[in-house]
């Protein structure tokens, strides 16, 4: 059974995980020292740009000077979501939205 190789995309993705902080360039995939040792990636760029839009990766591409070349190096940044719940006696948000308004100390709730 012939074993099914890994797209660019994916290659890009899981060197990005691999990598952290220190993120990726295109010289990683190009020969003869491809990072991973899959063939090499020419268009590193479109490999990023699809990760972002149709996968929702977040990547940063930070920008480098080698001598007269500005090199982009793209870093993964991972989304953490902080999950909340509220406490078992606090009012629930649809009675506050029923809630007459705030009584003005000086004219009363009517006037103000």
């Amino acid at each position: 059974m012939k074993r099914q190789r890994m797209t660019q995309t994916a290659r890009v993705e899981q060197l990005l995980r691999r990598r952290g902080e220190l993120g990726i360039t295109a010289a990683d995939f190009l020969l003869p020292d491809v990072a991973d040792g899959g063939p090499p990636i020419l268009r590193l760029a479109a490999r990023v740009d699809e990760l972002r839009s149709r996968h929702g990766v977040t990547i940063v591409t930070l920008f480098e000077h080698k001598g007269d070349a500005r090199v982009a190096r793209y870093v993964l940044r991972e989304q953490h979501f902080v999950t909340a719940s509220m406490p078992v006696n606090a009012p629930d948000a649809s009675d506050q939205l029923l809630a007459p308004p705030p009584r003005s100390a000086v004219l009363g709730w009517e006037e103000a």
